[in-house]
C-alpha cells in the first residue's frame, strides 16, 4: 500500500508539470484530424504523451506515430520508440533509437537517454536460430525463415519481436521443419537439424531478467533525506554548543552586571535555547521521516532506466518558405 500511494503521488506530480508544458491532448478517440498538418501532429503528440502516462501504450504508439509521420523530429523519434518498446516492438524501437542517435539535431541529454534506451531494448529482442548436424556442412543450402524474414547462411539467426511465428528450415531447397512457435520477451529459440529434419527438440533459453521498474520512490530521495538530517544535526550541535557557552557566561557574569546588563544576557541565552530546541525538533522529524521514507517508500531494487515518455514536446511551425512543417524544441531543450 505505501509503494502504491508513492507510485499515484509520483503520477499527480507528472500530471502537474505536464500540464504546464503540453496543450489540451486530442481525444483518444478521434480518428481524423481537420486541422492543419502541425496543428494535428502537435495534438497527436500531446496525446501520446496523455496516454503514455495512463499506461495505454497502444494508443500512445499510434498518437507518436501521427507525429512522426509528420517530421522525424528527435523528441518525436524518442517518445516513438518508447512506446514500440512497451508494446512488445522492439527491432522497431531499437531503429528509431538508432535514427535519434545518429541526429546532429538531438540534443546531448536526449541521445544519453536514448542510448540507456536502446540498451534496454536490445534485450527485448527474440531470436530463433538453426545449427545443422548434418554432413558437409559447407556444401549445403541452409535457410531459415520466421513468419516474412529469411536468413540463409551455414547457421542462420534471424532476430525478432516477440511473437507468434512460423517457423521453416529448409536444407537444398527441401523443406525439413516447420511448425509454429510463441517467442516471449528476449526469447532464444535454437533448433538442430539435418537433411531429414529435426533431430533433437528444440531448445528454448529463459527469458533475460529484465529490470524492474520503479514502483516507489528514487533512493535520491532517501539520500537527500539522509544529508539534509546530518546539515541540521550540525546546526544543532553547534547552537547546543553556543547556548551552553552563553549559560556559562550568564553564571560568571550576572554577580558583577547591572541588572538590565544581566537581563541582556538571560534573554540572549533564552533565545538561543529556543533556536537549539528547534532546531532539534526539526532535526528529529527530518530523521524519522526519512526512515520512514527509505524503509516503506523507496523502491531500492529497481530499473534505473527512464520507464515515462519524454514529455516536453516539440513545437511545431511552418517550414521554410512557407512550405511544410518544421519541428523546434519546447524552450529548455
Amino acid at each position: 500500500m505505501p509503494r502504491l500511494i508513492a507510485r499515484h503521488t509520483a503520477a499527480w506530480l507528472s500530471a502537474v508539470l505536464i500540464s504546464a508544458a503540453a496543450q489540451p491532448a486530442l481525444g483518444q478517440g478521434e480518428p481524423e484530424c481537420d486541422l492543419t498538418p502541425r496543428e494535428c501532429a502537435r495534438r497527436a503528440f500531446d496525446a501520446g504523451v496523455a496516454a503514455f502516462k495512463q499506461d495505454d501504450f497502444a494508443t500512445a504508439l499510434e498518437q507518436f506515430r501521427r507525429a512522426y509521420d509528420v517530421q522525424q523530429h528527435p523528441i518525436v523519434v524518442f517518445n516513438l520508440a518508447l512506446a514500440e518498446a512497451k508494446m512488445k516492438l522492439p527491432l522497431d524501437a531499437i531503429r528509431h533509437f538508432e535514427q535519434l542517435l545518429s541526429d546532429p539535431a538531438a540534443a546531448d541529454e536526449l541521445k544519453a537517454r536514448a542510448k540507456s534506451e536502446l540498451e534496454l531494448a536490445q534485450g527485448l529482442v527474440a531470436s530463433v536460430s538453426v545449427e545443422f548436424l548434418g554432413s558437409d556442412k559447407t556444401s549445403r543450402s541452409i535457410e531459415l525463415r520466421v513468419g516474412d524474414r529469411s536468413d540463409r547462411s551455414e547457421a542462420p539467426t534471424i532476430r525478432v519481436n516477440p511473437g507468434k511465428y512460423r517457423v521453416k528450415v529448409l536444407i537444398d531447397g527441401r523443406q525439413v521443419v516447420s511448425r509454429d512457435v510463441d517467442l516471449g520477451t528476449s526469447e532464444r529459440f535454437r533448433l538442430a537439424v539435418d537433411q531429414r529434419g529435426a533431430v533433437s527438440t528444440p531448445t528454448r533459453d529463459e527469458p533475460r531478467q529484465l529490470p524492474r521498474e520503479r514502483e516507489g520512490l528514487s533512493p535520491t530521495w532517501a539520500y537527500l533525506g539522509a544529508g539534509l538530517t546530518v546539515v541540521l544535526g550540525g546546526l544543532t550541535l553547534w547552537s547546543g554548543l553556543d547556548t551552553q557557552n552563553s549559560v556559562q557566561e550568564f553564571d560568571q557574569r550576572e554577580a558583577s552586571l547591572p541588572e538590565s546588563e544581566a537581563q541582556t544576557l538571560l534573554d540572549e541565552g533564552h533565545a538561543k535555547e529556543t533556536r537549539t530546541n528547534v532546531l532539534i525538533g526539526a532535526t528529529s522529524v527530518v530523521g524519522v521521516t526519512t526512515l520512514v521514507l527509505a524503509a516503506f517508500f523507496v523502491d531500492w531494487g529497481a530499473s534505473k532506466h527512464p520507464t515515462h515518455a519524454f514529455v516536453s514536446g516539440p513545437t511545431l511551425g511552418p517550414g521554410q518558405g512557407g512550405r511544410g512543417v518544421s519541428l523546434g524544441y519546447r524552450g529548455r531543450f
